[in-house]
């Protein structure tokens, strides 16, 4: 026995290989575990992705919310430009 392992068990050493090759496998089979599910959403998101049809649906609805939302400004903008100035009342003893 050379220095560097002196006092060390033989039994102790395959011990520490089996945990070894335990960690690996058990790493391994994660890794494997997680791949599938990472499989498994990304179906999952196609199924749910909108058509080209319903895109397009979409697309146009935010611009008419858009349209509506600047109608509502302006209409804000023209009812407050017509409206004359008017300022507080204050007497003056």
């Amino acid at each position: 026995m050379t220095e560097s392992n002196a006092g060390q068990n033989p039994e102790h050493n395959k011990e520490d290989a089996s945990a070894k090759e335990h960690w690996e496998r058990s790493w391994r089979e994660a890794q494997d575990a997680f791949a599938e599910v990472k499989q498994a959403f990304g179906k999952m998101a196609d199924a749910f992705a909108p058509s080209n049809a319903a895109c397009d649906h979409f697309r146009q609805s935010r611009i008419e919310f858009l349209k509506g939302m600047r109608e509502l400004i302006d209409h804000q903008i023209s009812r407050l430009s017509k409206e004359p100035n008017r300022g507080t009342r204050v007497t003056v003893e």
